[in-house]
């Protein structure tokens, strides 16, 4: 019996089966995701302190750009492996090994051509978000791309393996270095060392997760391989190419956002007050995206094995369980607002307006990430991507050109509200065409 088949001991209480998994699932989760989040919002406190609202605020935009290049450049191949190697695993461990090899490779490439890409047009991005003296900030920050890349495919590999224990521990190993390398570099070079000490932690953090994914395919009795990989290379596509248009639509946004931002009156330190209230808005999330991870590593399992019963259950559970906590965490992140933000140092507490807008958009967000799940189950991430994120992310460019001059960081806020509304209306009206919102059980879900 593997391990995430095996009964879990809570207290005096013994949970098998689904709950097991979901438990085990989470806490893990819960372990690592706390590490890795705690870890950036701890560094990101340490350094406004230590350097006020304007030279943060240069550090806080960058930081950003490259988290969307990150993102853009990874081509889903963290969800492709999750929601594959979930599916097969246990129906044809050739398939999932042939998932895992192409993956992998996907992400080397991509992750080393985002590094050499933003190499050469470091020094136009710098003038767009106001300083050429963000040019060498910026160079050390792409160090960071290829690994960072890796890291997301190898931890929706281990997801898909339902590895959780491997991906806590790594967490909280990267947690530990994020805070030694970016606090010390920080100290000693400013801006620069911070992200020169962040490339060097999300390297050890690949080679940790590269080393636990090899040790638990085999246990799992998949062999990993890159020899006949190509024919899987149609299931990359359906999530790579949807992936590419809503990674640039997200990149857009992020790009267009920061370099309007940091060209009002006094544009950095607006950057400064978006990015202290946007690390609670990430911490309300936190809890919401990882039930949602292991949900989609269940859904995917469920479908595979045919079972729409348990599929709806999933759905639902999911559903009501990461709208509580999202909600849950917002109100408490907005009750003590004030007193959270003024860690960050003197002047960060006027952010707090921008906090209330931006923990409503992590509700929205929240709710369509969860609805969305048996479209991406059923590999409809065109109709994801098109009838949901083009339109979001639309939504958040045009409303920050209509906003941003007038409003700053506050208009910003209010643009991403707006489009993760229009992207929460699409996504229900999407999802009802599924009959979801049914109680009918029939082949209509997971033999779609």
């Amino acid at each position: 019996m593997s391990d995430h088949q095996r009964p879990l001991r809570v207290g005096r209480v013994v949970l098998s089966g689904l709950r097991a998994r979901v438990v085990r699932g989470v806490s893990w989760n819960l372990i690592g995701t706390t590490f890795n989040q705690g870890s950036t919002f701890l560094v990101n406190i340490i350094l406004a302190n230590l350097w006020g609202l304007s030279k943060f605020g240069e550090y806080a935009i960058i930081l950003s750009a490259i988290t969307a290049v990150v993102y853009v450049a990874q081509l889903a191949t963290g969800y492709t492996a999750t929601r594959y190697v979930a599916e097969y695993r246990l129906a044809d461990r050739t398939r999932a090994a042939r998932v895992l090899g192409l993956g992998a490779l996907v992400a080397g490439v991509t992750g080393g051509a985002a590094t050499v890409a933003l190499f050469l047009i470091s020094s136009r991005l710098a003038l767009a978000f106001g300083g050429a003296q963000l040019v060498t900030a910026l160079r050390l920050a792409a160090l960071g791309i290829l690994p960072g890349v890796m890291n997301g495919f190898l931890m929706g590999a281990l997801a898909g393996l339902e590895s959780y224990p491997a991906l806590g521990r790594a967490g909280m190993l990267n947690g530990v270095l994020y805070v030694v390398g970016g606090t010390a570099g920080g100290s000693v070079s400013g801006v620069n060392g911070a992200f020169a000490g962040m490339a060097v932690a999300a390297v050890v953090q690949s080679l940790v997760l590269g080393r636990a994914l090899v040790s638990e395919a085999a246990r799992q009795r998949i062999e990993l391989r890159l020899s006949g990989a190509g024919a899987e290379a149609s299931a990359i596509s359906r999530f790579a190419v949807p992936a590419a248009l809503n990674g640039f639509l997200y990149l857009s946004a992020v790009w267009v956002t920061n370099a309007l931002l940091v060209r009002q009156p006094g544009g950095y330190s607006q950057a400064a007050l978006f990015a202290s209230a946007n690390n609670f808005r990430t911490i309300a999330l936190f809890v919401p995206a990882i039930t949602n991870n292991v949900a989609m590593s269940l859904l995917n399992n469920q479908r595979g094995a045919g079972d729409e019963r348990q599929y709806r259950r999933v759905f639902w559970t999911n559903l009501a369980t990461t709208a509580a906590f999202v909600v849950a965490g917002a109100c408490v992140m907005a009750a003590g607002g004030r007193l959270l933000l003024a860690m960050f140092g003197p002047g960060f507490p006027a952010g707090y307006p921008v906090l209330l807008v931006l923990l409503l958009a992590a509700v929205l967000e929240t709710l369509v990430l969860a609805t969305l799940h048996p479209l991406l189950t059923q590999d409809r991430v065109w109709e994801v991507s098109f009838a949901a994120m083009l339109p979001c992310y639309t939504t958040v460019v045009l409303m920050t050109l209509a906003l941003a001059p007038a409003y700053g960081a506050l208009g910003v806020a209010s643009a991403y509200v707006t489009g993760w509304s229009v992207a929460l209306l699409a996504s229900i009206s999407l999802v009802m065409r599924l009959g979801i919102w049914s109680h009918r059980v029939g082949p209509h879900l997971v033999n779609a």
